[in-house]
């Protein structure tokens, strides 16, 4: 859940504000929405 999001729809600022994903295959990343789980 984290890594996904972190890996695939947080842009770093240090990748050009392209998400991880996208610079390591070179294209853009189309994510589906995820349903989150809720903690209780």
């Amino acid at each position: 859940a984290y890594f996904e999001f972190y890996n695939r729809e947080r842009p770093h600022q240090a990748l050009g504000y392209h998400t991880p994903a996208e610079v390591y295959y070179q294209t853009p990343v189309v994510v589906e929405p995820v349903a989150h789980e809720v903690l209780t």
